[in-house]
């Protein structure tokens, strides 16, 4: 059932299952070309992730059209709809499920997909449709959202009379290649003397044993030979100290196979090989969207000797690559570990953010949620070692 509901003259929202993916390529993929889309919002991810979710799950599409012309599309996943039991309200998450097993494929740089022309627009539309007072939804998630849509969604919850409860805002470094480029400078040339020194002290160890090399796979098999070996690096490192790593969950294998067979041709699934000599240095799984290089999974080899800095130096390789490649951005994504700050040279930041209708159990979860994010940021911050990949 198609529900129809128009909340501005000039827009028409519609509300539908969103029951069958392909489908849906030509659709997204029009209007892709016309936005400012993230690879997140790119139909490589958001068709990938529709095909490895399981069917059982209540997805529904969100399209916006202007004068008949679609401007806008997003994927909700509900839960719980239209349950009345007051600590389980109807929850609508955006290019996510809420469910911790299915989410590890871990979405940034989420949104809602708009015309470029309607920027901002689009977004407000939604988000004034979903909590409108004809809508069932109780609590709206949007996670890992920039700024721009941070502060939409904050104005719409303001002028609703509805909670905006900001449950993590991250760091995001990166690296400005396009800076650099101006400069006439060499990544590595940019970062601190301290990282600089590590990362030339570790490819000097690794040089004894024979030269440094970066490889791009080239085809298919290649990059999914990569990243077979760059699961097995990654779920031993985790595995031995007692975490499952992301492998472990089904949804994750599923979907990044699907992704490096659809978007593989396309140059947006970017896998390398990091070796010294013979010797595997570590493996680098990105994605290559629109000048923007993704950091987004990695296994390296680690030694005893802790003067070898396998992710150090597989990072600065790759984002010497990523440069002379003409690229802009080289992203570590969001996170505040220690590499990342080390190897970045700018931060910006991500959003996690939950709109809900002002009720009393949504005021204590609320208060909840700002006691737990206070004792995790306590306990970060006494922690005295992180560790350097």
């Amino acid at each position: 059932m198609i529900i129809f509901f128009q909340p501005m003259a000039q827009f028409t929202v519609t509300f539908e299952p969103a029951r069958d993916p392909d489908g849906l390529a030509a659709l997204w993929g029009d209007l892709e070309g016309r936005a400012e889309a993230t690879f997140f919002m790119s139909w490589l991810w958001v068709g990938a992730w529709l095909r490895a979710l399981p069917k059982h799950l209540d997805t529904r599409l969100v399209v916006v059209r202007h004068d008949g012309m679609v401007v806008g599309l997003a994927v909700l996943t509900l839960v719980n709809n239209g349950s009345r039991r007051p600590f389980r309200p109807c929850t609508a998450y955006l290019h996510e499920t809420g469910i911790p097993a299915l989410d590890v494929a871990t979405i940034e740089d989420n949104g809602i997909l708009a015309d470029r022309r309607f920027a901002g627009e689009v977004e407000a539309v939604v988000l004034r449709w979903l909590t409108g007072e004809g809508s069932s939804m109780q609590r709206i998630v949007l996670g890992g959202i920039r700024p721009a849509l941070a502060g939409i969604a904050r104005e719409v919850a303001s002028e609703r009379g509805l909670v905006c409860d900001n449950r993590n805002e991250s760091p995001r470094p990166y690296v400005d290649l396009d800076a650099i480029r101006r400069q006439g400078r060499c990544y590595l040339d940019c970062l601190s003397a301290n990282t600089r020194q590590s990362i030339r002290r570790s490819m000097r160890l690794y040089e004894d044993r024979g030269p440094i090399e970066l490889t791009v796979a080239q085809s298919v098999e290649e990059g999914e030979a990569f990243l077979g070996r760059l699961k097995e690096l990654h779920q031993a490192y985790w595995t031995a100290r007692g975490r499952p790593g992301a492998f472990a969950h089904p949804m994750f294998g599923r979907l990044h196979v699907d992704l490096v067979r659809t978007a593989f041709a396309a140059g947006a699934v970017q896998l390398c090989r990091i070796t010294a000599g013979d010797a595997d240095v570590g493996y680098l799984y990105n994605f290559v969207w629109r000048g923007w290089v993704y950091a987004y999974q990695s296994g390296f080899h680690y030694e005893r000797d802790n003067r070898f800095k396998p992710g150090l130096v597989s990072h600065c390789l790759a984002g010497e690559h990523a440069l002379s490649c003409g690229h802009s951005v080289y992203d570590f994504m969001a996170g505040a570990r220690q590499h990342k700050a080390s190897l970045s040279t700018n931060q910006d930041h991500l959003y996690w953010i939950v709109i809900q209708r002002p009720t009393g159990i949504a005021r204590i979860r609320r208060q909840l949620g700002l006691l737990r994010r206070r004792q995790r940021s306590g306990a970060a911050s006494a922690k005295s070692s992180q560790r350097l990949t």
